[in-house]
């Protein structure tokens, strides 16, 4: 790689070239241009040019020979087209050429299916190339075209010419000063541009601008490449042919490629409006495993990786570059395709708008009135809260659940394998009794409860097992014991990992329903029926649901979150969510 500035050490360099070639899913692009002609993004001024009104026309020598066709990706699907023709060119335009093969006049015409003559666009997307005799070319349908010449002598003029006209095409300038041996070289199959290298790996968008890299001694940004190509490609992992993404880095006038970089979280991307740039975080050493700091904070070796960052040319560059980035990074963290989603309006929006960081908030009104101060100091409780000594219900662990009744003053504490039952006080809670959480039938053996919630006008509650999530089981408050149990047969060995009310306000109720969820499922229980389960939302293991948690309306909707901040709103369980919400890979505890 030429090195573009003096302020970068080599010892960046080769890290930033020759460690990071051994992460994994990297495309190895080689050869981007040939050892002749310039570069397709250094054009050169035309002012030497002869236009076209004072040029006159150029005459091109006809070759002979015999032409096929083969099918795109199928060299063995072959078949002739011409098996005598003859192949010059024409001229239709200033610096545009076609290519013209005929029929010969002595071919039998009887079983031909093929016209007398036809013509070819000659521009790079013909991936034209030329050895041993053979010239080959795809047409626009992507067919690959050869033709075997028959004279040597002749076939050597009429490829210069082609490669000339080639040049001109490309380069949008006269090929006149081209030499013969760098016109033969337009044809060779490992002449390719940066434009043909990116459409060939899946090119998603490109954009110019500049490299950094931060320095740590200096505290600032140094130029490591001040004319460079950054665009996202699309890729598969060889390992589990997942989807995955990549960051690439082009200088702008060889071609060759910086760095790449698969696009994920890890990256720690960041979009700056103010500067127009993306920074981001590239592991040098694969196999680097964090160490602890002295507070106990995982942290990398400074040695192990790069703080790099692209600074756009223009906005126009970097608002699509960064909507890009974000949907590629939203698909990579689903696993799916923004397509296959079925998004709502607004979605794509929210996706796109994820990383920005020059979102205007909300205006809110800080002036405070005497009247606002006067009401707070009125609601404020001057009671001090202390703390209340409960040592006859210390058990040395801490506290796992809390449920605070609506129908009475009681509040419910799980610690452990234990319950406290608190009432409010004259200064704070004051503990009212304890109960052990017991196995029915099992002597005495207490268990930990995984999951508690307040049932029917808050005289029992609904209790999930920890250790065995497949049993549900229902706790009478006022004997303090469990009364009923569902174990897996009830549940057909589907676990229960969370429980909510039906409705909103449904505890107030003496309804008996409540409503339950594990990673792929939603359910609705009835303990009055036999079935138990009377209602289901099953999602197939390779959706990756990871339902959490949930909440409920006062109409009976459903608002569930995953463990990928997905939020899916449900007006009935049994059916497809009506409301999608992306999440952005933030598990989400709690809804309410």
């Amino acid at each position: 790689m030429q090195q573009v500035s003096g302020h970068v050490s080599s010892l960046t360099l080769s890290v930033l070239l020759h460690r990071y070639s051994q992460l994994r899913s990297a495309v190895m692009f080689r050869g981007l241009f040939g050892s002749g002609g310039k570069p397709p993004y250094a054009n050169a001024p035309n002012s030497s040019s002869p236009s076209s009104s004072t040029r006159s026309p150029r005459s091109f020598p006809v070759v002979e020979g015999s032409l096929f066709v083969s099918k795109p990706n199928d060299e063995n699907s072959q078949k002739c087209v011409y098996l005598s023709c003859n192949a010059t060119l024409r001229e239709i335009g200033e610096f545009s050429c076609e290519l013209v093969v005929s029929r010969a006049e002595d071919e039998d015409l009887s079983d031909s299916l093929f016209p007398a003559d036809i013509t070819f666009t000659i521009d790079p997307s013909a991936k034209f190339d030329a050895e041993d005799q053979r010239l080959c070319w795809n047409d626009r349908s992507g067919k690959r075209y050869s033709l075997d010449f028959e004279n040597e002598d002749t076939s050597g003029d009429f490829l210069v010419q082609l490669g000339r006209a080639l040049y001109e095409k490309k380069n949008n300038e006269s090929a006149e000063s081209l030499s013969r041996e760098e016109s033969m070289e337009m044809l060779r199959a490992g002449y390719v541009t940066v434009n043909d290298l990116l459409s060939a790996a899946g090119e998603l968008i490109r954009c110019e601008g500049e490299l950094f890299n931060y320095d740590v001694d200096k505290e600032t940004f140094m130029p490591v490449c001040s004319t460079i190509i950054a665009t996202i490609n699309s890729a598969v992992t060889s390992e589990d042919n997942s989807r995955a993404y990549l960051l690439m880095v082009f200088h702008l006038d060889t071609g060759e490629r910086i760095l790449e970089h698969e696009i994920n979280s890890d990256m720690a991307p960041q979009f700056y409006t103010n500067t127009l740039s993306l920074v981001w975080i590239l592991r040098t050493d694969s196999d680097a495993e964090p160490e602890n700091d002295a507070q106990g904070q995982q942290e990398l070796d400074p040695e192990s990786q790069l703080c790099l960052s692209i600074k756009f040319n223009s906005a126009e560059d970097f608002v699509p570059f960064r909507n890009q980035f974000n949907v590629c990074l939203y698909e990579i963290s689903h696993n799916a395709s923004v397509d296959d989603m079925k998004l709502k309006a607004g979605d794509m929006d929210y996706i796109e708008a994820s990383g920005r960081d020059d979102v205007e908030p909300m205006d809110v009104d800080d002036s405070v009135s005497e009247a606002d101060i006067e009401d707070n100091r009125q609601l404020q409780d001057h009671v001090p809260q202390a703390r209340v000594s409960i040592s006859s219900w210390e058990t040395g662990e801490q506290n796992s659940q809390l449920a605070v009744a609506y129908n009475n003053d009681r509040t419910f504490v799980v610690r452990g394998k234990r319950m406290g039952v608190f009432k409010t006080g004259p200064e704070g809670a004051d503990l009212q009794t304890s109960i052990d959480f017991k196995t029915p039938g099992s002597r005495g053996v207490g268990f930990n409860p995984g999951k508690i919630l307040l049932h029917q006008q808050d005289s029992s509650m609904i209790v999930l097992d920890k250790d065995d999530p497949t049993r549900v089981m229902r706790m009478d408050l006022e004997r303090g014991e469990i009364v009923d149990t569902w174990d897996s047969s009830a549940t057909n060995g589907a676990t229960v990992n969370a429980v909510h009310r039906t409705e909103k306000y449904s505890n107030l109720t003496n309804a008996q329903e409540f409503v339950g969820l594990n990673k792929n499922m939603l359910m609705r229980m009835d303990p009055r029926t036999s079935n138990f389960i009377v209602q289901n939302k099953k999602y197939a293991a390779g959706t990756r649901a990871r339902l959490e948690c949930m909440a409920t309306t006062g109409a009976g909707y459903l608002a569930v979150a995953s463990a990928q901040g997905d939020i899916r709103l449900y007006d009935q369980i049994g059916k497809q969510a009506k409301t999608h919400l992306p999440g952005l890979e933030i598990r989400l505890l709690v809804l309410t």
